[in-house]
């Protein structure tokens, strides 16, 4: 298994933002989950070494029921936005 809690050797066990709908004043962002792990939808409006990806405002997220988990980000003034969903081994399971 990986930090992520897939598994390497199945096809359809993967870790990744699969949809991305852009409705101001809101974006929602769907990305795979696993009942193992929670979760931190993070954004940004540039991708360098120097800038820090911010929190959208949920924190630390359980992933539901499905397998899969959406949430709405307000969208910002900025042309260009990005996102970055990040796994996390929650402290007990």
């Amino acid at each position: 298994m990986s930090s992520a809690s897939t598994d390497p050797f199945d096809d359809e066990s993967f870790f990744a933002i699969t949809h991305l709908v852009r409705a101001a004043p809101t974006n929602f962002v769907t990305w795979t989950v696993q009942p193992t792990r929670h979760y931190l939808l993070e954004q940004n409006t540039e991708i360098t070494n120097t800038t820090a990806w911010v929190d959208s405002g949920y924190g630390v997220l359980l992933p539901g029921p499905g397998p899969d988990l959406t949430r709405g980000v307000a969208a910002t003034n900025e042309s260009v936005e990005f996102y970055q969903a990040r796994a996390l081994l929650p402290l007990s399971l």
